[in-house]
């Protein structure tokens, strides 16, 4: 019977213990290595290597006003395309009206490949505190904090899906209608 007790108060301890110091990631992808908010995806697409490149290209002058200003790293020869994403974020206050809330960054590294690329986004920064990463408001217990970074965190996710799907749209093949009369 006194054993029962002992592994049920253990048990009860590492319950406890477990939840008290786990993080909260929001849903987000975790790097396992660095423990970073880390978007990872392949995509397989029809083309060689330079189309896919090319077409990453013009995606970038799509999407971004000045694409230029978001551009780190162009290396066609390795089929690498790098840089930054910036962008606005609101918060509702108590009573519901939105507020700015700063800009968060991140950055974005396209690679490519005969008939697919990979598209990653990480480094995640609150670009308006000296760029802290988002993944230390993970740790927050004040309520209101808790609130306010969910807030910001959900248009973290929102962009993050609009960046991924255009881009799955730009890199798609042009269809070559054939006029035939």
């Amino acid at each position: 019977m006194n054993k029962i007790i002992k592994i049920s108060i253990i048990t009860l301890f590492v319950i406890i213990s477990t939840n008290a110091f786990s993080q909260n990631t929001y849903d987000f992808p975790i790097d396992e290595t660095t423990g970073k908010i880390h978007y990872k995806e392949v995509v397989t697409v029809e083309g060689i290597k330079n189309d896919l490149y090319i077409r990453a290209q013009k995606w970038l002058h799509v999407f971004f006003r000045n694409a230029s200003s978001a551009i780190r790293k162009l290396d066609q020869e390795n089929g690498i395309i790098e840089g930054r994403r910036v962008f606005k974020t609101v918060v509702k206050d108590k009573k519901g009206k939105e507020k700015p809330s700063g800009n968060i960054k991140y950055t974005f590294r396209i690679e490519v490949k005969d008939g697919r690329y990979r598209v990653r986004l990480f480094d995640f920064v609150q670009a308006t505190t000296g760029s802290k990463p988002l993944e230390i408001w993970f740790e927050d217990t004040d309520e209101e904090a808790i609130k306010i970074h969910a807030q910001i965190f959900q248009q973290v996710k929102e962009d993050v899906e609009k960046l991924i799907a255009s881009l799955k749209k730009g890199m798609r093949p042009k269809v070559i209608e054939v006029d035939e009369w």
